[in-house]
């Protein structure tokens, strides 16, 4: 079976030729489960993206190169407290 191997998981019809009977069904599951977890992950980046406007420590890490949205909330929920460093350099 040709493929495209960019657009493999975009496409839910490479899995109904699949010969086996058994192997579309896994091939339909893993597809389903992929369209789902893509969906938390909209839902995720959205309630980053408002955390970012409601949060000033996440505001200032986002200004730094390299942290996004996602990244600054989850280097604010690991340090919780960043005023227990001596300085912006030990943080």
């Amino acid at each position: 079976m040709s493929t495209d191997a960019k657009n493999f998981y975009g496409s839910k019809d490479l899995a109904k030729q699949l010969p086996h009977e058994s192997a579309r069904f896994v091939a339909e599951s893993l597809f389903a489960q992929i369209e789902m977890l893509e969906g938390y992950k909209a839902d995720y980046r959205g309630h980053f993206e408002k955390n970012l406007k409601r949060y000033r420590p996440i505001r200032n890490l986002d200004s730094v190169p390299g942290i996004d949205a996602v990244r600054g909330n989850i280097i604010t929920a690991v340090v919780c407290m960043p005023h227990r460093f001596r300085n912006k350099h030990q943080f």
